[in-house]
């Protein structure tokens, strides 16, 4: 019987039940505007917020929430954003699951996890991919990895800078991640960890090859410090 509630809920509920249900579980990050159609099928326009009024990702997005995974108990919906495959999302008693999926992202969405990059202009490739990540009021627990290909920012003299990957786990509010370079002009590599009493700091190093030090050394004296190899030591708050 409950089952057949919340399918006749489904069927009913206007699309902006969706944004009310992201908002809460994200406090406030995710957002959908311009939401249209039922909670069982519609589209809108899904937005990423850094803070009250900054929205650094806007993306169209359309689901479709096939009533037989009500019916059988495994509620799921198929997710089609703006440019990218579509991501299957499966939901829990009070949580949501991710699995096997590729999401491809404007570059300014480097800014939720480098917020010193929230004034630069970004460029290049983004893509997270996602192994299984169980997300419950912005709390997750698993992995995922993203991509930054051909990368650059208009406060830095090459371009592009290169190519980079950043890998993640999850475990509640705690977390690691890895950042390293495939390959480019500045080589970047470190980690960053974080408890929930305590932020994430990232620290690491950062080298440019030799035919571009005279155009970087000021951008990246102005980031880190010079050691002796002629690498730089980074420090930054996430």
């Amino acid at each position: 019987m409950v089952v057949l509630y919340a399918a006749a809920f489904a069927a009913c509920a206007p699309a902006t039940i969706v944004d009310a249900m992201l908002d809460q579980w994200s406090a406030g990050r995710v957002r959908l505007a311009s939401a249209d159609g039922l909670a069982w099928r519609g589209h809108g326009r899904l937005e990423l917020h850094d803070g009250p009024s900054r929205v650094l990702v806007r993306k169209d997005i359309s689901w479709s929430f096939p009533m037989a995974s009500l019916l059988e108990g495994r509620p799921a919906t198929l997710i089609r954003i703006e440019g990218g495959p579509p991501v299957l999302v499966r939901f829990t008693r009070d949580s949501l699951v991710i699995a096997d999926a590729e999401l491809d992202l404007p570059p300014s969405s480097v800014a939720l996890a480098l917020p010193q990059l929230a004034a630069a202009r970004m460029s290049g490739a983004l893509t997270a991919a996602i192994g299984r990540l169980e997300c419950s009021r912005m709390q997750c627990r698993g992995e995922a990895s993203i991509k930054w290909l051909h990368a650059g920012a208009d406060v830095s003299p090459i371009a592009p800078l290169g190519d980079y990957e950043a890998r993640a786990s999850f475990d509640g509010r705690a977390g690691q991640a890895t950042v390293g370079t495939l390959e480019g002009a500045l080589a970047v590599a470190g980690a960053a960890a974080w408890q929930p009493d305590a932020p994430a700091t990232f620290r690491g190093t950062m080298k440019v090859a030799p035919a571009y030090r005279v155009q970087a050394e000021p951008l990246l004296r102005g980031i880190g410090r010079e050691r002796t190899d002629g690498s730089f030591s980074v420090e930054l708050s996430l």
